[in-house]
């Protein structure tokens, strides 16, 4: 008895959720996402997996997971950003965390570490200038 072989995909054709299809292969151009696979998407997109990278995972293009979820998706990463400025900001400023205060600065405040120049003479001795 013959083992029976599996269909490839077909681009338009449904995949199982949480089915990883390599990139380029039988990736779908239509897809209604269902409500859970759309709270999939955005908790994804929430803690840092990209787009590309959620894309594989339901098996569809880049453009069709952009016109079915670009917006929501949008929002998730705006707020996930939001959650962690707004714990560093509590950390900088009322936690006495002097690495997120420093690391505030520098990223928001325009704080930067300058090198140590060294004026003095030979041996550490002082330059005199006379006018």
């Amino acid at each position: 008895m013959a083992a029976k072989q599996k269909s490839k995909p077909q681009p338009d054709a449904p995949a199982v959720a949480g089915e990883v299809v390599p990139a380029g292969k039988g990736k779908r151009t239509a897809w209604t996402p269902t409500p859970e696979e759309r709270q999939t998407a955005i908790t994804m997109a929430a803690v840092g997996v990209s787009r590309q990278q959620i894309g594989v995972f339901f098996g569809v293009h880049n453009e069709a997971l952009q016109r079915e979820l670009g917006d929501e998706i949008d929002r998730a990463e705006v707020q996930a950003v939001a959650k962690v400025a707004q714990t560093l900001y509590r950390r900088a400023t009322e936690g006495n965390d002097l690495g997120a205060a420093i690391f505030y600065l520098k990223a928001r405040g325009g704080w930067r570490e300058t090198p140590a120049i060294d004026l003095g003479g030979a041996g550490g001795l002082a330059i005199h200038i006379h006018l």
